[in-house]
């Protein structure tokens, strides 16, 4: 279904929402980002850490300043990625190493985003542990879970809905890290990394680290292919438009770049 193959050069593109999800609404060609939200660890993590807000509008007296710190309420969550919801009104934000979720409302006053709720334990609500990536899709929220709820094998995707609550949950073959949708073909490709356990151990042994690509059929989340490449294939990327059949995914400890592309077959 999948090729993978040594890419061509790469050409610029303007920025669109498939850097987010394809799902999320993005801006229109006229239009930039004027605040840039920063998922923030407390340096010392011994304070709560906290959602930073930094005006980049440069007409704007206070440009490239913190104009805002939300706090959680709880510290050492290890803060790692972000994503919006398909309305870009509210932002998940998920300790790697805490398995909490914080969910901020960027809508109603988008320099002063306001916590609204706090999950305590993706891991008991889930069955999965380790919040990955989190990308927007109708309706909520599908997050690359990075192992199982003991922290262990196998990692899994699980989605959510708009206020945090558990909808459904897809186990992965072994290892989970990325996930890209392309819902033109109907297909999701995820990507591999470690397991929670030997993540926080750090300096995780090589053999403990994953090195596949997997291809998911996106209406029944039934697993359709499995391909192994370099270690750790990092983040999945489809090529932005409708019509791209193909993408690019990164291999940190083989030092390598990959392209996909979908056959005729589907």
């Amino acid at each position: 279904m999948l090729i993978a193959a040594l890419p061509a050069a790469l050409t610029t593109a303007r920025r669109g929402p498939e850097d987010e999800s394809v799902f999320v609404r993005g801006l229109r060609p006229d239009q930039r980002e004027a605040i840039l939200y920063v998922w923030t660890s407390d340096g010392d993590q011994k304070d709560p850490d906290f959602l930073t807000t930094i005006d980049v509008n440069p007409k704007s007296p206070s440009y490239g300043k913190i104009i805002a710190t939300t706090p959680t309420s709880s510290p050492a969550n290890e803060a790692h990625h972000f994503g919006y919801t398909v309305n870009a009104d509210r932002i998940f934000a998920g300790g790697l190493f805490s398995n909490r979720l914080f969910i901020y409302d960027v809508a109603s006053d988008p320099k002063h985003p306001k916590l609204v709720k706090t999950v305590p334990d993706l891991a008991a609500s889930t069955g999965y542990s380790g919040p990955h990536t989190f990308y927007a899709v109708p309706g909520g929220v599908l997050i690359a879970m990075l192992g199982s709820k003991d922290g262990g094998a196998p990692g899994g995707l699980v989605q959510l809905d708009n206020d945090g609550n558990f909808v459904k949950a897809m186990p992965a073959p072994n290892y989970m890290y990325d996930v890209g949708i392309k819902p033109e073909l109907n297909l999701i490709v995820t990507s591999s990394w470690a397991h929670p356990h030997a993540v926080k151990a750090g300096n995780t042994p090589m053999d403990q680290v994953g090195d596949e690509v997997v291809v998911w059929d996106y209406k029944t989340g039934k697993v359709l292919q499995e391909e192994h490449l370099d270690k750790a294939p990092l983040e999945v990327r489809w090529l932005h438009g409708a019509a791209a059949r193909g993408g690019f995914i990164n291999c940190a400890f083989g030092n390598s770049l990959w392209y996909w592309e979908v056959g005729k077959d589907g």
